[in-house]
């Protein structure tokens, strides 16, 4: 059973434009555009403390080099928090704006870094 795999191990599938507000179908979507991926860390496979991959279990690890941006992040690289409706005749141009914001949230915070670890800022 796949199933029990997504209990342990770490998924991804991709997002598409539009993202809701259009049934879901098998196949090629004609009128869609791939524009990255979900991805799922389940907390049964997560390796805790000093605990290597595979022991007891644990499928997955975080490292300490992780970077992780918060709303506020997002809010201050021009996130445009207005509710517009995913359907077939959107341009997307908000959806797409808002993807630039997540990559402006990002390499701000790898700058943040890189001067910190230079002894700036």
């Amino acid at each position: 059973d796949f199933s029990s795999y997504s209990l342990t191990y770490i998924g991804q599938t991709p997002i598409f434009l539009p993202y809701v507000g259009i049934p879901l179908q098998p196949g090629p979507r004609p009128f869609s555009e791939q524009i990255g991926y979900n991805y799922h860390f389940p907390s049964k496979g997560e390796c805790i403390n000093n605990t290597k991959i595979g022991d007891n279990g644990c499928t997955w690890k975080r490292l300490s080099r992780s970077r992780m941006v918060y709303g506020k992040d997002l809010i201050n690289a021009g996130w445009n928090l207005t509710f517009v409706a995913d359907k077939p005749s959107n341009d997307y141009n908000h959806t797409k704006d808002n993807i630039h914001s997540f990559s402006k949230a990002f390499e701000n915070l790898n700058q943040y870094f890189q001067s910190s670890l230079c002894g700036g800022g």
